[in-house]
């Protein structure tokens, strides 16, 4: 008997059972998505309701949660526990208080928020530390750096809620959580996070650089040196020395991030030092040029104001050219009247344009102060 008759019906029964499988799958599938629309038209039938009774209670001087809560259904405290954590999120004083009470009868305890941090799930460990940031209950830095630690989404929420304390100790184990191995980019959150510890507590932030930068991947120093350069405000010069090591960095990203971040304290002498202008200004990389003129104005001195003049009447870049032209025009109207012959073609242009730009700017400016 032929090889290819022996095969065809051992086929067909195998193309039977694919089929009778793909059916069981299909009708499971459907009837799970008929399950799950049926409990969330419930629930949304029962939402309004909750939220007027959760609504009247708060209004109460005594909401008497417990008794409340023990006659609801296992489904009624699901939605009610969904619409306290959207109260919290926007309700402070005597009203989250007695939301936070609320949320506790519902079993949102220590106990609860423990479990879930302590099971390794990503999910349950972000829906408690979440609920720890809203209940404003503080778990310990030690134990956050022992189980909160990774993956890296849970390790940037446990900063966050770590942030929300606002102690010494708490900051300084967010902030090892945000770097921890230095080699991983930080979030939008993360970045805001580090932002914001940065701006209370500088000496966090740059103690940590000092010592650990030189292992960070190059994306995460970029994003280190961001921040300092947005919390100018709150950083001392002094501080921001060891950037001038990052000058040298093989990363063209990581040099213009530290030219832009130690380009904010420029005007003081200790860190101006730290610049090579004249190899800066011949740098092949053009975000690298136009970072350094940042850094020449802020200077504010005259051989640094000649220098930005020299190199901007060459200078082939055109985003580079604009940035330097507009910087000299700003503290000298005319900054290249002597030397107008010495120019190329393309700066005489945009020198033009930014003349232009700036009486367009004035008579805006009349106008606008004009009765």
């Amino acid at each position: 008997m032929p090889v290819e008759t022996t095969l065809v019906p051992v086929l067909v029964r195998i193309v039977s059972v694919l089929g009778l499988l793909l059916a069981c799958i299909g009708t499971v599938t459907i009837g799970l998505a008929i399950v799950q629309h049926r409990s969330r038209r419930r629930a949304a039938a029962l939402r309004p309701g909750l939220r007027s009774a959760l609504v009247e209670r708060l209004s109460a001087d005594e909401p008497a949660w417990d008794g409340w809560v023990e006659r609801l259904s296992g489904r009624e405290r699901a939605i009610l526990l969904d619409l306290a954590e959207g109260l919290l999120r926007n309700v402070r004083g005597v009203e989250g208080a007695k939301l936070r009470r609320l949320v506790g009868e519902l079993g949102v305890d220590e106990r609860w928020l423990r479990t879930r941090i302590e099971s390794g799930e990503p999910a349950a460990q972000h829906r408690a530390l979440v609920w720890s940031r809203l209940l404003d209950h503080r778990l310990s830095p030690p134990y956050l750096l022992e189980h909160a630690s990774r993956p890296r989404p849970i390790r940037l929420a446990a900063a966050r809620t770590l942030y929300g304390t606002n102690e010494p100790a708490a900051l300084d184990a967010a902030l090892r959580l945000l770097v921890r191995e230095g080699t991983e980019p930080l979030s939008l959150s993360g970045i805001d996070t580090l932002y914001r510890i940065t701006n209370d507590r500088p000496e966090h932030l740059l103690d940590a650089a000092r010592s650990d930068a030189n292992g960070w991947s190059p994306t995460l120093l970029v994003q280190v040196l961001r921040v300092v350069r947005r919390c100018v405000s709150v950083v001392s010069p002094s501080s921001v020395v060891w950037i001038g090591e990052l000058l040298d960095h093989e990363s063209a990203d990581v040099r213009t991030a530290a030219i832009l971040a130690l380009g904010e304290y420029a005007w003081h002498p200790d860190v101006r030092e730290l610049f090579e202008f004249e190899r800066l200004v011949d740098d092949p990389s053009a975000s690298i040029r136009r970072a350094t003129y940042l850094a020449l104005d802020s200077c504010d001195g005259t051989r640094e104001r000649e220098l930005l003049a020299d190199a901007t009447r060459s200078e082939e870049d055109d985003r580079a050219r604009l940035i330097a032209v507009r910087l000299l025009h700003r503290r000298n109207g005319d900054p290249f009247a002597d030397r107008v012959e010495a120019l190329v073609p393309a700066t005489t242009r945009t020198l033009a344009w930014v003349v232009a730009e700036s009486e367009v700017q004035s008579n805006d400016v009349r106008q606008a102060g004009t009765p």
